[in-house]
């Protein structure tokens, strides 16, 4: 992807600034995001004009429980490792950054090295003011915390009938709606399976503010993204939060499906 190989990177996990740790609570997964001097620097200057050379990695950890204290998640070995790479007249079509996704041996994963880097510009999309980069710096002392930034998203949903979704989606979906949440867009016609996964936090956003399924459908109908009430599940009362149940086509051709119930934070 965007012509890159893992080989290039070297050790960047030891060379490379830690910027911050997220926790996927629909996948469970842990995400160390990193940053070379050039990206650290904008970084810490709170800027978004990022320059040529800037580079940011992030990898994909599972997690399983501690045996010997089952309450907490432990890593159980990287999924993924993921790069961009910001070069403003090498990736003029992908707004400047180029893109690279590899699987834990350093090998890409299979699919077209042309259109996916596509799909992730247009999901970077939604942070074009904070220069296309997703994550921000915790603090460095010890009462880390996530450094809490507003800014402006170039995701569009819109009213999408229920009775014009393709069967296969209806059938994944809660009865007793009239019209989902869809995004709508440049994402909807640029999207490969990593899309699927990475846009489930914002699609929960919206269906917990508007109360109906939010969904990311490609153009052909195969693969999609969709994120729901739950109303079987439960999540703490002291959590502020509403249970969700996500799910995702897997594959080009989305024949199998990935689900799992997580916790939305009340957001109004």
């Amino acid at each position: 992807m965007s012509g890159y190989r893992m080989k290039q990177f070297g050790n960047f996990e030891k060379n490379w600034h830690l910027v911050t740790v997220r926790f996927r609570k629909d996948t469970d997964e842990m995400r160390f995001v990193y940053a070379n001097a050039l990206a650290w620097q904008s970084l810490k200057n709170n800027q978004t004009d990022y320059s040529d050379g800037s580079g940011f990695a992030k990898v994909g950890i599972k997690t399983q429980s501690d045996l010997e204290f089952p309450t907490s998640a432990v890593p159980s070995g990287a999924r993924r490792v993921q790069f961009m790479v910001r070069d403003s007249v090498k990736h003029q079509s992908t707004d400047g950054w180029g893109y690279a996704l590899f699987d834990s041996q350093g090998k890409v994963f299979p699919g077209h090295q042309v259109d996916e880097p596509k799909a992730c510009a247009a999901c970077h999309a939604i942070v074009r003011d904070r220069g296309f980069v997703f994550s921000q710096p915790m603090t460095s002392n010890i009462s880390a915390k996530y450094i809490e930034t507003s800014f402006k998203t170039d995701i569009a949903f819109e009213d999408r009938p229920f009775d014009l979704l393709p069967q296969r989606v209806k059938e994944k979906l809660p009865t007793g709606f009239s019209f989902v949440r869809a995004i709508t867009g440049p994402l909807e016609k640029k999207l490969f399976y990593g899309t699927l996964d990475e846009v489930q936090p914002l699609l929960a956003l919206e269906a917990e503010k508007t109360g109906k399924p939010s969904i990311l459908i490609s153009s052909d109908g195969n693969q999609f993204s969709a994120v729901f009430f739950d109303k079987r599940s439960k999540c703490s009362s002291l959590s502020k939060s509403t249970p969700m149940h996500g799910i995702h086509t897997v594959g080009d051709k989305g024949a199998e499906f990935y689900e799992a119930n997580f916790c939305q934070a009340v957001t109004h």
